[in-house]
């Protein structure tokens, strides 16, 4: 059971590679990714990673490292000084128009996180429930998590399908004001995916630790499997993965 703990969002995603480049298969079993001692909940970032795998990304034809993001938390629809209820008001209205483009039609994080399972009059919005739930003094940790999974919508017998890869979120105070997210995929696609996921885990922990009294300190990201699933998206990290 591999466990990468680091300060740098990007050093971690590197190392994660590196480890699972030495793989048979290059794949490993629950691989566990640790965010420690974020400063202001904001998650450190080394520009040259960050552009390299954008660049990279732009090239074989993939989304950049901020569009994965938003699908966990669309940090560019949330205005400053806006109430969350504004904020999950404007990203349902814009739902219709998300959902339209090909790679949402099942659905996104953010989605299920305020409208499970899908939009409606039925939907429930888990990340209101968690922050009302713990600002009315419900301490009992397992009740501040969130499902992504609908088994009624998600579970087929496909070979493969791309949403959700993502299952669970949890959000765990720690010490006096701190709070961790830990979130679980059973399949971690970690050249493509894995770096916007921690970005947006972190952008959406810095969010609900804001409505809940608390600082973002620290992200987890288990993977039950991690898998470089596209190596040509890494030839400008050899040396790095090479030192490591």
């Amino acid at each position: 059971m591999p466990e990468i703990t680091d300060e740098s969002l990007s050093r971690a995603w590197l190392r994660a590679i590196a480890l699972v480049n030495k793989r048979p298969r290059k794949e490993v079993s629950t691989l566990i990714v640790n965010l420690e001692n974020l400063q202001d909940g904001k998650a450190i970032e080394e520009d040259s990673t960050r552009h390299r795998l954008d660049q990279s990304l732009e090239n074989h034809g993939k989304f950049s490292v901020s569009t994965v993001a938003a699908t966990i938390f669309p940090v560019s629809l949330r205005k400053h000084g806006q109430s969350r209820a504004e904020f999950f008001d404007r990203y349902l209205r814009l739902w219709p128009r998300i959902n339209s483009i090909r790679q949402n039609r099942r659905g996104t994080y953010f989605q299920r996180l305020i409208a499970y399972p899908e939009p409606g009059d039925h939907a429930f919005n888990q990340l209101d429930f968690v922050i009302s739930a713990y600002s009315g003094g419900t301490k009992r940790r397992s009740a501040l998590q969130c499902a992504i999974l609908a088994p009624a919508k998600d579970l087929h017998a496909t070979p493969l399908q791309g949403f959700p890869c993502m299952q669970q979120i949890a959000f765990l105070p720690e010490g006096k004001h701190g709070l961790r997210i830990s979130a679980l995929y059973p399949m971690h696609y970690l050249c493509e995916r894995a770096y916007g996921n921690y970005l947006g885990l972190v952008n959406l922990g810095r969010f609900m630790g804001e409505e809940m009294g608390r600082e973002l300190t620290a992200c987890t990201c288990v993977a039950l499997v991690g898998k470089i699933n596209e190596p040509k998206l890494l030839t400008p990290f050899k040396e790095d993965i090479d030192a490591l």
